[in-house]
Protein backbone atom coordinates (compact mmCIF):
# COMPACT_ATOMS: atom_id res chain seq x y z
CA UNK A 1 0.00 0.00 0.00
CA UNK A 2 1.37 3.59 -0.66
CA UNK A 3 0.20 6.88 -0.16
CA UNK A 4 -0.94 9.67 -1.96
CA UNK A 5 -1.56 13.58 -1.14
CA UNK A 6 -4.55 15.23 -2.48
CA UNK A 7 -4.83 18.77 -2.29
CA UNK A 8 -8.10 20.30 -2.25
CA UNK A 9 -7.71 23.92 -4.50
CA UNK A 10 -10.08 27.10 -5.39
CA UNK A 11 -10.13 26.87 -9.28
CA UNK A 12 -8.04 30.41 -9.38
CA UNK A 13 -4.71 31.60 -10.50
CA UNK A 14 -1.97 31.14 -8.81
CA UNK A 15 -3.13 28.38 -6.65
CA UNK A 16 -1.31 25.43 -7.92
CA UNK A 17 2.09 27.64 -7.94
CA UNK A 18 1.20 27.79 -4.36
CA UNK A 19 0.91 24.83 -3.76
CA UNK A 20 4.04 23.32 -5.91
CA UNK A 21 6.07 26.28 -4.61
CA UNK A 22 4.74 25.47 -0.34
CA UNK A 23 5.98 21.58 -1.51
CA UNK A 24 9.26 22.52 -3.42
CA UNK A 25 10.38 24.68 -0.40
CA UNK A 26 9.95 22.30 1.73
CA UNK A 27 11.79 20.00 -0.31
CA UNK A 28 8.56 17.35 -0.96
CA UNK A 29 9.55 16.20 -4.38
CA UNK A 30 6.65 15.29 -6.80
CA UNK A 31 7.16 12.10 -9.18
CA UNK A 32 3.21 12.47 -10.73
CA UNK A 33 0.17 14.13 -10.38
CA UNK A 34 -2.96 14.88 -11.58
CA UNK A 35 -5.88 17.71 -11.59
CA UNK A 36 -9.53 16.76 -11.26
CA UNK A 37 -11.72 19.98 -12.34
CA UNK A 38 -14.77 21.27 -10.76
CA UNK A 39 -16.64 24.52 -11.55
CA UNK A 40 -15.36 26.12 -8.07
CA UNK A 41 -12.60 23.81 -7.02
CA UNK A 42 -10.13 21.12 -8.12
CA UNK A 43 -8.45 18.23 -6.37
CA UNK A 44 -4.57 17.71 -6.95
CA UNK A 45 -3.60 14.41 -6.22
CA UNK A 46 -0.05 13.39 -6.34
CA UNK A 47 2.66 10.95 -5.51
CA UNK A 48 5.42 12.57 -3.13
CA UNK A 49 8.60 11.14 -1.77
CA UNK A 50 6.38 11.85 2.12
CA UNK A 51 2.99 12.52 1.43
CA UNK A 52 2.77 12.81 6.29
CA UNK A 53 4.54 15.86 5.98
CA UNK A 54 3.56 17.36 2.41
CA UNK A 55 0.10 17.08 4.66
CA UNK A 56 2.05 18.93 7.71
CA UNK A 57 3.34 21.69 5.27
CA UNK A 58 0.66 22.32 3.37
CA UNK A 59 -1.80 22.36 6.67
CA UNK A 60 0.56 24.91 8.02
CA UNK A 61 0.32 26.95 4.63
CA UNK A 62 -3.55 27.20 5.18
CA UNK A 63 -4.04 24.90 2.61
CA UNK A 64 -6.68 21.81 2.61
CA UNK A 65 -4.77 18.42 2.04
CA UNK A 66 -5.14 14.56 3.07
CA UNK A 67 -2.79 11.51 2.27
CA UNK A 68 -5.16 8.57 1.25
CA UNK A 69 -3.58 4.84 0.44
CA UNK A 70 -3.54 4.19 -3.12
CA UNK A 71 -2.69 0.93 -4.81
CA UNK A 72 -0.05 1.30 -7.37
CA UNK A 73 0.20 -1.49 -10.39
CA UNK A 74 3.13 -1.91 -12.23
CA UNK A 75 1.93 -2.43 -16.17
CA UNK A 76 3.43 -2.51 -19.80
CA UNK A 77 4.35 0.33 -21.36
CA UNK A 78 1.64 -0.40 -24.38
CA UNK A 79 -1.86 -0.13 -25.96
CA UNK A 80 -4.21 -2.14 -23.45
CA UNK A 81 -1.81 -2.55 -20.25
CA UNK A 82 -4.34 -1.29 -18.05
CA UNK A 83 -7.16 -3.27 -19.02
CA UNK A 84 -5.89 -6.87 -17.07
CA UNK A 85 -5.85 -5.07 -13.60
CA UNK A 86 -9.27 -2.99 -14.15
CA UNK A 87 -10.83 -6.09 -14.76
CA UNK A 88 -9.03 -8.25 -12.49
CA UNK A 89 -10.64 -5.50 -9.97
CA UNK A 90 -14.22 -5.71 -11.55
CA UNK A 91 -14.27 -9.11 -11.55
CA UNK A 92 -13.52 -9.50 -8.05
CA UNK A 93 -15.90 -6.40 -6.92
CA UNK A 94 -13.88 -3.86 -6.40
CA UNK A 95 -14.78 -0.17 -7.40
CA UNK A 96 -12.03 1.81 -8.71
CA UNK A 97 -12.79 5.03 -7.31
CA UNK A 98 -10.50 6.66 -9.90
CA UNK A 99 -7.10 6.20 -11.24
CA UNK A 100 -3.78 8.15 -13.35
CA UNK A 101 -1.24 6.65 -14.23
CA UNK A 102 3.05 7.71 -14.66
CA UNK A 103 4.74 6.06 -17.40
CA UNK A 104 8.31 5.63 -16.84
CA UNK A 105 10.05 5.12 -20.49
CA UNK A 106 13.48 4.60 -19.09
CA UNK A 107 12.28 1.61 -17.53
CA UNK A 108 9.63 0.62 -20.46
CA UNK A 109 6.92 0.24 -17.53
CA UNK A 110 3.80 2.41 -16.28
CA UNK A 111 2.57 2.79 -12.91
CA UNK A 112 -1.31 2.51 -12.50
CA UNK A 113 -2.17 4.47 -9.36
CA UNK A 114 -5.82 3.16 -8.61
CA UNK A 115 -7.74 4.17 -5.35
CA UNK A 116 -10.29 1.91 -4.58
CA UNK A 117 -13.13 0.59 -2.38
CA UNK A 118 -11.42 -2.04 -0.77
CA UNK A 119 -7.53 -2.00 -0.95
CA UNK A 120 -7.29 -5.53 0.85
CA UNK A 121 -9.41 -6.97 -1.82
CA UNK A 122 -7.93 -5.58 -4.48
CA UNK A 123 -4.10 -6.50 -3.51
CA UNK A 124 -5.95 -9.74 -2.99
CA UNK A 125 -7.06 -10.23 -6.05
CA UNK A 126 -4.57 -8.35 -8.48
CA UNK A 127 -1.92 -10.59 -6.94
CA UNK A 128 -3.84 -13.98 -6.77
CA UNK A 129 -4.28 -12.95 -10.86
CA UNK A 130 0.23 -12.09 -11.12
CA UNK A 131 0.06 -8.66 -11.30
CA UNK A 132 2.47 -6.46 -9.55
CA UNK A 133 1.58 -4.54 -6.81
CA UNK A 134 4.16 -2.40 -6.04
CA UNK A 135 5.50 0.49 -3.62
CA UNK A 136 6.23 3.63 -4.08
CA UNK A 137 9.81 3.40 -2.91
CA UNK A 138 9.86 0.17 -5.72
CA UNK A 139 9.71 2.91 -8.35
CA UNK A 140 11.40 6.01 -7.26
Amino acid sequence: MSKQLSVFLENAPGRLDAVLSTLAEAGIDIHAFSIAERTETGILRMLVNDPDKGVAVLSAAGMTSKAAEVILVKIGDAPGSAIRPVRVLAEAGVNVEYAFAYENRTKDAAILILRVNDNALAEEALSGAGIAVVALSDIF
